[in-house]
């Protein structure tokens, strides 16, 4: 069975399958929660060689955004949405693996942000909302591929994510992931100590 991340919540009318797509550049993919750091953890040993950069992307803090009004069940309303892309670069891919080993609950599971791995290569792979994969490559997707091929994820030629199911009337949700008090942020604050930084801010 397909098991969401815990920061997220659909309709349970929904059913998703793990399954990828390759358009031009990009794979796309369906990937079940317990299975996103088995992705990670093949792409980084089939890149092994390489440097790698650990990125991680999460919602600006409100003062950071134009305000515009605050809805009726109190939740602010701004202008546009922005994020905070912080980086980690030029890391072993041991000393990736050890920090996905610390982080990786809070990393996989929360719902509002995005984290993945840059390689030297020109590879990445990331996990974005609703246990959706992207992955990049500038010149060969073959190792990428590879990557599902080698855990037994199926090939589609038309991709159906959680985001196809939502409407108005029937969004999905996703949410902060609080592990022992600790969350994203306290992630991102501890990675700031050996080497993390903001490299850009973007519109959502």
């Amino acid at each position: 069975m397909f098991k969401l991340i815990k920061g997220a919540k659909i309709n349970d009318s929904i059913e998703l399958k793990e399954e990828y797509e390759v358009a031009d550049r990009w794979i796309y993919a369906n990937i079940s929660a317990e299975n996103i750091r088995k992705v990670i953890d093949k792409f980084i040993e089939i890149e092994d060689g390489n440097r790698f950069c650990l990125f991680i992307e999460l919602p600006s803090n409100r003062k950071d955004e134009n305000i515009v009004g605050v809805t009726e069940e109190g939740y602010y309303q701004a202008d546009s949405l922005h994020i905070d892309v912080y980086y980690l670069d030029n890391i072993s891919a041991d000393y990736l693996i050890e920090l996905l080993n610390l982080f990786d609950d809070i990393l996989v599971n929360d719902g509002l942000s995005s984290f993945g791995v840059l390689s030297q290569s020109g590879r990445e792979i990331g996990k974005y909302k609703y246990n959706v994969i992207k992955a990049y490559s500038n010149d060969d997707l073959s190792p990428i591929v590879e990557v599902f091929t080698a855990l037994d994820i199926p090939e589609t030629y038309e991709l159906v994510t959680a985001w196809n199911y939502f409407s108005y009337d029937d969004p999905g949700e996703s949410k902060i992931y609080n592990l022992e008090g600790k969350t994203i942020y306290d992630v991102v604050d501890t990675l700031k100590e050996v080497g993390m930084y903001k490299a850009e801010q973007r519109v959502e």
